[in-house]
């Protein structure tokens, strides 16, 4: 698998991150993420972050069966599986795109 690669088989769900996120996607990415934590909608941070990844189309070649389509309205959504798939997901890909910017280092 790619390093951009994310399996979470017990979520049932794997997807891929875009072979390139621009630096504005990344700027977006990382001013939103803990803007989203704070302030009054901090109740809603996982909510506010699963649709922030959404917009910034981090979620390629998804994968779940009980979530075929990721961009969808979560009020609707009654499968409580999804929830906490989401929780697992958000923490993965953060540390995952955080990752894509480490420089090897020379040996």
């Amino acid at each position: 698998m790619t390093e951009r690669h994310i399996d979470l088989p017990d979520h049932g769900v794997s997807f891929d991150l875009p072979d390139v996120i621009n630096a504005r996607t990344m700027l977006r990415f990382h001013a939103a993420w803990g803007q989203l934590a704070q302030g009054a909608g901090k109740d809603l941070v996982f909510v506010n972050r699963w649709s922030l990844v959404n917009e910034l189309g981090l979620l390629t070649n998804w994968k779940c069966e009980y979530l075929p389509n990721p961009d969808v309205n979560l009020l609707e959504i009654e499968d409580e599986r999804v929830g906490y798939m989401i929780i697992a997901l958000l923490n993965t890909l953060y540390f995952k795109v955080l990752a894509l910017r480490e420089v090897p280092k020379n040996v």
